[in-house]
């Protein structure tokens, strides 16, 4: 009978031709080889495809179909799992470092459910910041600039509270992390970085229409929730938003 891996790594990826090579490098490349590693890719219409098939030795699970956005893609990958740990490192994203596994799993000690750490935020090769979460109570955790790439979570997280809710298309994972502390998850800081987050992704708003999407479900989350919304505007994510939306924040 197979052992289970100790850690599913899913990555969800649409036309990332440009990056999708260094994501799964920084994890073929970890010192703790314990691990199964899902790609589900949205039927992508540049050289992504080709891309991943040039590492399909490294890959476990490869997908390639339309799906309705990216937490339907992560909803998919997570039915797919096997592991006991899973953690999303999407296209763009990439480990820390070649220890970040082996570091986790010897800090993991059942004591919670979800492991959380840092992540490096990117908006180019030269502009980084390291955000430190130490200081971060769980209803704090899906305020502004708080990603899924900060989280470990046990399989059985999943399986108590459900998969992403397509009834947010942009915001999913601040609704999920709601539901996780209204349900008491366990959660546990590791004090280390995990990976480096490029701006950019489907959670960062290009344009103004873009961002009232996201506010909106936000506050959608927040009012179901009963959640008191701090700091509303000051995230990390600014920086990297079009002047033009960059005004509209800062006035509004």
């Amino acid at each position: 009978m197979p052992t289970q891996p100790f850690f599913s790594i899913i990555t969800v990826v649409y036309n990332g031709e440009e990056e999708i090579a260094s994501t799964i490098k920084s994890l073929i490349n970890q010192d703790n080889n314990n691990f199964e590693f899902i790609i589900i890719d949205g039927n992508s219409t540049d050289a992504t495809v080709p891309i991943i098939k040039r590492y399909k030795d490294n890959i476990d699970i490869m997908v390639s179909e339309a799906d309705n956005g990216i937490y339907d893609a992560m909803n998919r990958a997570i039915k797919r799992a096997a592991g006991q740990y899973i953690f999303f490192l999407n296209c763009g994203d990439r480990f820390c470092n070649d220890q970040v596994l082996s570091k986790v799993k010897e800090n993991i000690n059942n004591n919670a459910e979800i492991y959380y750490g840092d992540i490096i935020i990117e908006k180019s090769s030269r502009e980084k910041k390291l955000i430190k979460q130490e200081n971060k109570s769980p209803e704090n955790y899906f305020q502004p600039g708080i990603t899924q790439q900060s989280f470990f979570v046990h399989c059985d997280v999943f399986k108590k509270i459900g998969v992403f809710d397509p009834d947010y298309p942009v915001a999913a994972d601040y609704e999920w992390l709601a539901r996780a502390v209204k349900n008491k998850i366990s959660f546990q800081y590791l004090g280390m970085p995990f990976a480096t987050f490029k701006i950019g992704g489907v959670s960062t708003p290009k344009s103004r229409r873009e961002f009232i999407k996201l506010e909106k479900e936000k506050r959608d989350i927040y009012k179901k929730y009963n959640i008191k919304e701090k700091n509303k505007y000051k995230s990390i994510l600014l920086s990297a938003m079009p002047i033009k939306i960059k005004n509209y924040l800062t006035g509004f």
